[in-house]
């Protein structure tokens, strides 16, 4: 059994600290790809906003400040899984964290996403759905982000319950996923969908990741199983995921996760965006 929550700042925390104002753009980009940086230099960051103290604080780019007895706490659990980066403070020790795990784990054929329609842009999942084999293989993180909403930021109930059982403050989770009690509401929607990706996408000739590369840069689609590339109208890459309503939601990521290297890819019609 796995709990999957959204983790999320209070009021208080959000805005706690201003970023050093010699840090722009590049480094929100850094702190979404999901690999260490290793040419990371310590600086100050400041107070924005006087009130309680708490052990969490915004930053930049989706991640956050922890305290350094927060992070002492949670390193034995997800110390593989995060890149613990020092800052500079007056009076408190504080970490930026860089979190290591871009992972594919929904279960695309039974969360509910909305989506921009006029962009065909995701906004948001209305209903989550996880699937518990690709979080195993993935290495069971219990800190994650997924490729296609990488400001959120996803944890496990083991995670959760070091810090309710602490009593920290300043940090919020909405729990999105139980795999022991969810049950599929429509099985026969699961059905179809899994007919479809069989019957319509998977057949024919198979590519690899680098032929799809060339392949798009030449106005082409493909897709493997829930995922596919294109380019838009306007020529920038963009990823879509297959829906529970057999259409797709896309995302624009400047970051290809590391999974699409290995699949099998087949030619498929381009979508009008």
């Amino acid at each position: 059994m796995v709990k999957f929550y959204k983790m999320y700042l209070g009021e208080v925390s959000i805005m706690q600290f201003l970023k050093h104002e010699s840090y722009g753009d590049e480094l929100d980009d850094e702190l979404l790809k999901g690999e260490p940086i290793n040419d990371w230099k310590s600086f100050e960051v400041e107070t924005e906003t006087e009130g309680k103290h708490t052990g969490f604080a915004s930053f930049t780019g989706g991640s956050s400040l922890w305290r350094k007895d927060i992070v002492d706490l949670v390193m034995p659990l997800i110390g593989h899984q995060v890149q613990i980066l020092p800052v500079q403070h007056l009076k408190y020790d504080y970490y930026v964290i860089n979190i290591l795990n871009i992972v594919d784990v929904i279960n695309h054929g039974q969360s509910i996403s909305e989506r921009n329609e006029i962009l065909d842009l995701l906004r948001y999942y209305e209903v989550y759905v996880f699937d518990q084999n690709r979080w195993m293989l993935s290495g069971q993180p219990h800190i994650f982000r997924i490729p296609e909403s990488i400001y959120t930021t996803l944890v496990t109930e083991d995670f959760v319950n070091i810090i309710l059982e602490n009593e920290i403050e300043g940090i919020f989770f909405e729990l999105l996923y139980d795999t022991e009690t969810w049950k599929d509401p429509d099985p026969r929607i699961t059905k179809k969908y899994c007919d479809f990706i069989s019957r319509h996408i998977e057949v024919g000739i198979c590519y690899s990741w680098e032929e799809v590369v060339d392949g798009v840069q030449q106005g082409k689609a493909y897709a493997s199983a829930h995922w596919k590339v294109q380019l838009t109208e306007y020529g920038d890459r963009i990823f879509g995921q297959l829906r529970r309503y057999l259409d797709y939601h896309f995302f624009l990521s400047t970051n290809v996760p590391k999974e699409l290297f290995t699949l099998k890819w087949y030619e498929v019609e381009r979508t009008n965006i």
